[in-house]
C-alpha cells in the first residue's frame, strides 16, 4: 500500500453534513448517495467554487461508539472565508492537529476508496506500529493531473487521511 506520514496543524473546513452509521455497512451505501444527491441539487458545484489546495473532501467525524454513528461532510478548506460565504447549510468542521497516514487511491469511485478503507483496516493497521488516533479522518479528492480523468476512470486519484498514533506497548 502506497502511503506517507504527514503532520498537520489544526484545519478548518466548511461542508454539507449528515449523520450515518457503519452498522451493517449502511455508510457504504448512503455516503455515495449523499454525493449523488448533492451533485444533482448543485450543492457540490457551489462548494467546489471554494476549493483550496486539497480539493474536495469527505470528512468523517463526531463518532458515537454507542450506536456506531458518525457525521459525514462533503467539504472544502475554509481558508479565510466566513462560514456565511459558503453555500447555505454548510457547517464549520474543526479538525485538530494530528499526524496522518495518507494513503493514495487509484480507481473508479466509490468502489476504489471503499476497497482502500477496508484494506487499511484489515491489512495495514494490524501489521503497522500505529492505531487510529480517534480524531476525524477524511478522503481527499484533488484536482486530477488530466482534466479528462473523471471519478469513473481507473486512473482517478484520491487519498485517505487517517490520524494515527503509535500503538501502546502491550
Amino acid at each position: 500500500m502506497k502511503y506517507r506520514i504527514e503532520q498537520r496543524d489544526e484545519m478548518e473546513f466548511a461542508g454539507l453534513v449528515f449523520r450515518t452509521t457503519s452498522t451493517g455497512g449502511v455508510n457504504l451505501k448512503v455516503i455515495p448517495q449523499f454525493w449523488v444527491d448533492k451533485h444533482k441539487d448543485g450543492s457540490v458545484a457551489k462548494l467546489a467554487q471554494f476549493c483550496g489546495p486539497m480539493g474536495m473532501l469527505g470528512i468523517c467525524y463526531d463518532y458515537k461508539p454507542e450506536d456506531n454513528s458518525f457525521a459525514y461532510a462533503i467539504a472544502v478548506e475554509r481558508g479565510i472565508k466566513s462560514l456565511k460565504d459558503f453555500p447555505q447549510g454548510c457547517q464549520l468542521i474543526k479538525v485538530p492537529a494530528a499526524t496522518y497516514a495518507v494513503f493514495e487511491c487509484r480507481g473508479p469511485m466509490p468502489q476504489a476508496i471503499q476497497d482502500l478503507w477496508k484494506q487499511i483496516y484489515t491489512d495495514w493497521f494490524p501489521a503497522s506500529e500505529y492505531e487510529h488516533a480517534g480524531t476525524p479522518d477524511f478522503e481527499v479528492y484533488p484536482d486530477q493531473d488530466d482534466p479528462a480523468i473523471t471519478e469513473n476512470s481507473p486512473n482517478y486519484r484520491s487519498e485517505v487521511w487517517i490520524p494515527i498514533k503509535k500503538k501502546a506497548k502491550g
